[in-house]
């Protein structure tokens, strides 16, 4: 039996957008450091924990729709959660951009980290910034001056 060529498309389709977003949905961005120290999961070998971020990324893509909307528990957590919200203010101090390690002090005495890989070099001076919530809980920060964008967490 062949396979009618809209499914073929619509799963390589899906299948490579889940494998181009693995290098954002890890279970190591997903929690927090101590979420994932106390989950046990540090004890895992860099396979294991590659192995686990795979399944992840088929889970999501496959099952969790599903889940979200039979699961009992899934819907009860969904009810309480509060929405996402955007987070309005300044770093503080001068700014040199990010390098893929970088720390973030705000005004309002928020600590965030950089998330995702990248470099960008700026040099501004208490430049106002958004924090805002998107798909699957990844935060992204935005320099509101130039527009520029990175992933980021809560730092802990």
């Amino acid at each position: 039996m062949n396979t009618p060529r809209w499914i073929a498309v619509w799963w390589f389709a899906t299948s490579f957008a889940a494998t181009a977003f693995a290098a954002d949905l890890s279970i190591q961005n997903l929690m927090t450091p101590d979420e994932f120290d106390e989950s046990g999961l540090r004890k895992l070998t860099p396979a294991e924990l590659e192995a686990l971020n795979e399944w992840l990324v088929r889970y999501t893509a496959h099952q969790a729709p599903f889940v979200r909307q039979t699961s009992p528990d899934v819907k009860k957590e969904a009810a309480v959660a509060t929405p996402p919200q955007t987070i309005r203010t300044q770093i503080d101090g001068h700014f040199n951009g990010w390098s893929g390690k970088t720390t973030f002090r705000l005004k309002n005495g928020q600590v965030w980290r950089q998330r995702l890989p990248g470099v960008y070099v700026a040099s501004l001076t208490d430049p106002e910034v958004e924090i805002y919530q998107k798909a699957l809980g990844f935060y992204f920060m935005k320099i509101l001056s130039t527009g520029v964008s990175v992933g980021v967490a809560p730092a802990e």
